[in-house]
């Protein structure tokens, strides 16, 4: 073989090993193009399977061709079929009708966006589903792509995604929240929330009512902002014992200002802790307890109600006695030639006094006339009748039906008193009642004026318990007041009682 030969045959040989060696390079690239389109593959499925997951799409949006395209399930997400979105007026046509405005006025601002602000407002939105089912969409992009000469976006990307199991909880949650606080509101009783320092985080429409503060923005007022200062100490106390000791205090009896017909208020306070919940213990914090629930109860008509019911108790008795002394006056007062004649007019008188009784514990509920409530109260005292040894006077007046008994009451017991000791207890004896409206003062008075009896040597060293509760069923049940003079012809006796309490409407 020659020179040449052997040089052909080494370039060829050498031409042969750069082929061998390309093949194997291009096989390389095709086998590592595989396992890159199989990586791709198994990328986009991994993809697919979480945006299924999620209940998630992608979306693009060519602003200049308005041409919308996305992941697989973009469609369905908004319950339509595949390729069915294809355009910003398709995509607004499957938004629900009460928010499509809503959706188009997002979009606007998208296309409005300035460079530099390319993140797009989310939106949130109702979508209705074949089958009739709501579901919530949430939508949130950002601008990809500007015009180079103007700057105007051209294309935008994003995800959109379903929300519905959060909107239904937030639903659901706040439905809850409004129920709770509309009992929160509506409890007969005041409630509050304070820090550890007694300031006020929260208070109910009860509450705000009893202190005459506005319900809301409590925080930051303590409670020597809101609290009357005949209340603050025992609140403050029973704060500090919670917060120092994580013991509730209740049953706190504070005596508050008057109401406007001048009696003291009463309200009973209770203060409980409000411990961290547990998976918040051991956070860092200093422990301890964090907040105070306060509970204010208004008792006042309670406590009121209670002393009617022990006066009445107590009146119970003594006009059992009383009763017994009016029939032993009755005997020894009543003349007759004949003793079956007594006998009638005792019988008569007895009756008389078990009707005036009757009519003392009649609750009316629609008011009586002052005139006949007097009358039947007093007929059972008046030797030969009202008209004899009682004289009425007076305009027309309904009293109220929380007027009746105390007013039959206080006269009971004015008659009583004149019966034992005063103008009834003597033949020539004799009672003035009289009474008028003071509609401009808002006021009704009645004057018991007694004469003919026997001579009075002023005011009585003790007061008897009939004092008292001709004093306590004015003033207590009524706000009224009473004043009396023992004159030396007979007692006086002045009795003020507001008349919107006292009057019927």
């Amino acid at each position: 073989m020659g020179p040449g030969m052997e040089r052909d045959l080494a370039e060829s040989r050498a031409h042969l090993a750069e082929i061998s060696a390309a093949n194997a390079a291009l096989r390389r690239a095709n086998a590592d193009l595989e396992a890159s389109r199989a990586a791709l593959a198994e990328s986009e499925a991994r993809l697919r399977l979480a945006l299924d997951a999620a209940r998630m799409a992608t979306w693009d949006w060519d602003f200049v061709g308005d041409t919308t395209w996305g992941s697989v399930g973009r469609e369905e997400l908004y319950g339509r079929p595949p390729g069915s979105l294809r355009s910003r007026m398709e995509v607004l046509a499957a938004v629900h009708p009460d928010d499509r405005a809503m959706a188009a006025e997002t979009i606007r601002r998208a296309m409005a966006r300035s460079p530099g602000e390319d993140e797009f407002d989310a939106v949130e939105f109702r979508v209705v589903h074949p089958d009739g089912s709501v579901r919530w969409l949430r939508s949130q992009g950002r601008v990809t792509a500007r015009d180079p000469a103007t700057g105007r976006a051209v294309h935008a990307a994003g995800v959109t995604f379903d929300v519905t199991v959060r909107r239904t909880a937030e639903t659901a949650a706040a439905r809850a929240l409004a129920e709770l606080r509309a009992v929160y509101d509506t409890v007969p009783v005041g409630l509050a929330l304070l820090d550890r320092g007694g300031k006020l985080l929260n208070l109910n429409a009860r509450l705000a009512a009893m202190l005459g503060v506005p319900q809301a923005p409590p925080c930051g007022r303590s409670l020597e902002e809101v609290l009357p200062s005949s209340a603050l100490a025992g609140v403050r106390a029973g704060h500090r014992r919670v917060v120092e000791t994580g013991v509730a205090a209740t049953g706190i009896e504070l005596e508050c200002a008057p109401d406007d017909a001048g009696a003291p208020r009463h309200w009973v306070a209770s203060l409980q802790p409000v411990l961290p919940h547990p998976a918040e213990a051991g956070t860092g914090d200093s422990g301890g307890v964090p907040a105070v629930s306060l509970m204010l109860e208004d008792v006042t008509e309670r406590r009121r109600s209670e002393a009617r019911r022990d006066l009445l108790a107590r009146e119970v008795d003594h006009r059992a006695r009383n009763a017994l002394a009016v029939v032993q006056a009755v005997l020894r007062l009543t003349r007759a030639d004949t003793v079956p004649a007594f006998a009638r007019a005792v019988e008569g008188r007895v009756a008389a006094i078990a009707r005036a009784q009757a009519m003392l514990a009649d609750r009316t509920r629609s008011g009586t006339p002052l005139g006949a409530l007097a009358e039947d109260t007093l007929a059972a005292f008046a030797q030969g009748g009202p008209a004899g040894r009682v004289r009425f006077g007076g305009p027309e007046v309904t009293l109220a039906a929380a007027a009746v008994q105390p007013v039959s009451m206080a006269l009971h017991e004015l008659a009583t008193n004149a019966l034992k000791h005063g103008a009834l207890s003597a033949a020539e004896g004799r009672v003035a009642l009289d009474w008028a409206l003071d509609r401009p003062a808002g006021v009704l008075r009645l004057r018991w004026a007694e004469t003919g009896g026997p001579a009075l040597r002023g005011r009585p060293e003790r007061c008897g318990f009939g004092s008292r509760v001709l004093e306590g069923t004015i003033r207590d049940q009524l706000g009224g007041r009473v004043e009396r003079d023992w004159r030396a012809v007979g007692l006086v006796c002045d009795i003020a009682m507001p008349a919107a309490r006292a009057v019927a409407p």
